[in-house]
């Protein structure tokens, strides 16, 4: 089971790396929104979620909400904390998942080290 939790992390931590990869040539536009990759822990899915970037920077300032397609949530690893017409928001609520999200977290900033 651990594993399979580890696993599902990781999926989820490479799409979220994914994504952010999109907001910045998203913004590098001058674009209010962009079309991401749905955060889910499926590693086969392909959909898409548009977002107000807005939105997107809101939910990334926490390492541990991530954007899914309506109805990819995963109830063992995570709760379903905003839901709108084309997209949800998911807090990780398992605390192996939790501590791998962080770990793996794009804009993690190690011990000792400035941001930026």
């Amino acid at each position: 089971m651990a594993r399979a939790l580890e696993s599902m992390a990781k999926t989820e931590a490479l799409f979220r790396e994914v994504n952010e990869r999109i907001a910045t040539a998203a913004g590098g536009f001058g674009s209010d929104d962009a079309e991401f990759v749905c955060e889910c822990a499926d590693p086969t899915c392909v959909d898409r979620v548009e977002v107000p970037l807005e939105v997107y920077e809101e939910v990334r300032s926490e390492p541990t909400t991530f954007i899914l397609a309506n109805g990819h949530e995963e109830g063992s690893i995570e709760k379903v904390v905003e839901t709108r017409r084309r997209f949800q928001i998911v807090e990780k609520a398992n605390r192996k998942v939790v501590a791998v999200v962080k770990k793996l977290d794009p804009r993690r900033v190690e011990p000792g080290l400035k941001p930026g």
